[in-house]
């Protein structure tokens, strides 16, 4: 099954969440603020090529897919392009590709 590695607390994790809903996308959603998901996702993030272009940063890389095939992808929205639909026009607006929360908050 399809994961997403987030946060309740991001909204763009939450509007990732509403788009797969509204597609009727199953999924999982593992919340990283409790410490045992959070431990897992670094582990993923700090080894995955899909993180390359953040580590060192202060951006976290949520949300984050983990797709059936063990492949780990940043760009929620062109994965519903490819997969379920357009993202609504309104969620493109607000949320722009591949973008994720940082640790000082900027970015969400």
């Amino acid at each position: 099954m399809l994961i997403i590695y987030g946060m309740e607390q991001c909204p763009h994790c939450r509007r990732c969440k509403g788009e797969f809903d509204a597609k009727g996308i199953e999924y999982q959603f593992i919340d990283i603020s409790r410490l045992e998901n959070l431990k897992a996702f670094l582990k993923l993030r700090d080894t995955d090529p899909a993180f390359d272009g953040i580590r060192g940063t202060e951006q976290v890389g949520i949300p984050a897919l983990l797709l059936e095939d063990g492949t780990l992808r940043r760009d929620w929205q062109a994965y519903l392009d490819e997969n379920g639909g357009a993202v609504q026009a309104d969620a493109a607006e607000d949320v722009p590709e591949g973008q994720a929360c940082s640790l000082d908050g900027t970015g969400c």
